[in-house]
């Protein structure tokens, strides 16, 4: 116990002089010199109870009151509890509720142990189902643990007991549980429950089909954009924004898109499009896809050169017109044309736009009569 001294500041005129701190313990009470004051608490640099407290600990470890608080993992086959013994207090519990919702486990709310327990004792956690395994075998309770017991249990029943009890009971106390837990079925609905493959998809509710499909389609869709590159995910959302791309559905506003992560994306996509998602994802992924292949198409690509250095555009001209790529009055209106140079802005500016068909078949033609410029280019 400490006690905070203080005496009239009109006696003493050093404040440090002002106070002091009384330490008061079955082992003798000690008066503790203040280094330091400020408005709100008082400093010790040197106090001398450090090290009796210190040996008091180490030699007679404290009792303190403990929760434990139990988590379950809903939509799996079997039972998954995380169960943690832990000083008792509410900031640390929230910490641990906010930490497993995070992690997609249900807070299980059970009664706490009635007695205090000893710090750097053994516990083991122990159930009454053989298929239970549980991990670790026992821990020692530690103040600023966490003091996780994991349990998987395949076949929980109905109800499940839970005991906690010394690993090694002290001398001459009985070898009673510390803490009895019983946990029912209605405690974890929506898992633990395990029957022959081929009945499960007949027995699920339809609630919990959907919650399965749904994380299906999010691993589904987490899968297909993971490798994306950067301006690649950049042109996804893009074409999200595209009403012709996604044609009946409802396109995602640009603000909403806007700074998106890969995992914020694969969640607002199944918000937006539900089960449509995966198939809305195969279709933009398509549509990035044919629009890299036209930007890297070699005719795209050397442009510049071809408009500059094909010299026997007429017999081009002749197979692109018996191919059907342009039709006999643009045949006429690119023969027309001066120069070579012209002809083939020509052909870029309307039949070579007309998509990666067209362009391969060009491709297909300068092969036979511009062999040698084809082979620098390359």
């Amino acid at each position: 116990m400490f006690v905070l001294l203080c005496s009239p500041a009109d006696d003493i005129p050093d404040i440090l002089d002002t106070f002091a701190v009384l330490h008061i313990d079955d082992c003798g009470d000690v008066v503790e010199t203040v280094s330091e004051v400020t408005p709100t608490h008082v400093k010790l640099t040197e106090p001398n109870f450090s090290i009796i407290g210190a040996l008091i600990r180490f030699i007679f470890p404290p009792k303190i009151s403990c929760y434990m608080l139990m988590y379950y993992k809903p939509n799996t086959p079997f039972l998954k509890l995380h169960v943690y013994l832990i000083r008792q207090d509410p900031a640390l519990e929230q910490r641990f509720d906010d930490r497993e919702s995070c992690e997609g486990f249900k807070r299980i709310r059970k009664h706490h142990p009635d007695k205090y327990l000893q710090t750097e004792r053994l516990f083991s956690l122990r159930a009454d189902n053989a298929s239970a395994k549980i991990q670790p075998k026992e821990l020692t309770l530690r103040y600023n643990n966490q003091n996780l017991y994991e349990l998987y249990i395949k076949n929980p029943g109905s109800e499940l007991i839970l005991a906690l009890l010394h690993t090694e009971p002290p001398v001459g106390e009985p070898d009673d549980p510390l803490w009895i837990c019983e946990i029912r079925k209605d405690d974890h609905p929506e898992s633990g429950y395990v029957k022959e493959k081929h009945y499960v998809d007949e027995d699920l509710s339809a609630q919990m089909q959907k919650a399965l499909t749904v994380q299906s389609d999010r691993e589904k869709l987490l899968g297909m954009l993971k490798d994306l590159k950067k301006e690649e995910l950049e042109k996804f959302k893009w074409f999200l924004r595209d009403r012709d791309v996604l044609v009946e559905l409802q396109p995602i506003p640009e603000s909403r898109l806007e700074k998106t992560s890969t995992c914020d994306l694969v969640d607002l996509m199944l918000q937006t499009y539900t089960e449509k998602s995966v198939e809305v994802t195969k279709k933009v992924l398509k549509k990035i896809t044919s629009s890299l292949q036209k930007e890297n198409h070699f005719v795209d690509k050397h442009r510049v050169e071809l408009i500059q250095r094909v010299s026997n555009i007429e017999p081009i001209l002749d197979e692109l017109l018996k191919e059907k790529v342009i039709q006999q009055e643009s045949y006429d209106r690119i023969r027309a044309l001066q120069t070579s140079q012209e002809k083939m802005r020509e052909l870029y500016s309307g039949p070579l736009k007309a998509g990666s068909a067209s362009k391969d078949v060009f491709y297909q033609i300068l092969q036979r009569h511009e062999r040698l410029l084809l082979n620098d280019l390359c």
